[in-house]
């Protein structure tokens, strides 16, 4: 399900999508939510409130950076490591928010796993002609791209 569609149906369940700043699927039963401080309790109150008909509830022990099975053989180990690591580094490197990434770089850093490295630079863009056909700044009106589907 696509994290949008997600978020439409938190809205429509009343919660504070405002407030959830970042939506990450762990498995096919288990989200990830990372929650303004201010709304966390009120995020957990809701989840109780709607968990019996939705079957929801709030996993306090879960650790997402941790194993989940703690048998398992070095190699699984590394793989599940590697795969928290690229998730949490692309969050990093996608988001348009600043308190998402800071939250996402402060929990690396406090496993004293490493930050994604810095995107390269772009190449600097090739002038463009102008409205009228000839290079440099024109009259014509700046419009922000749209998407719709």
């Amino acid at each position: 399900m696509p994290i949008g569609q997600v978020r439409s149906y938190l809205k429509d369940l009343r919660f504070r999508v405002s407030r959830i700043l970042n939506i990450s699927f762990l498995g096919t039963n288990t989200a990830e939510f990372l929650i303004t401080a201010d709304y966390v309790g009120g995020f957990k109150r809701r989840i109780e409130t709607i968990g019996q008909a939705t079957r929801w509830r709030i996993l306090d022990t879960f650790d997402a950076a941790a194993m989940a099975d703690p048998k398992a053989d070095s190699a699984t180990r590394k793989r599940v490591q590697d795969a928290f690591l690229k998730r949490v580094q692309q969050i990093i490197l996608k988001t348009g928010y600043p308190a998402v990434k800071a939250s996402y770089e402060a929990w690396l850093r406090s496993l004293d796993l490493p930050l994604p490295p810095p995107p390269e630079p772009s190449p600097a863009p090739a002038p463009t002609p102008s409205s009228d056909g000839q290079p440099g700044p024109s009259t014509a009106p700046i419009s922000a791209p749209v998407t719709a589907q």
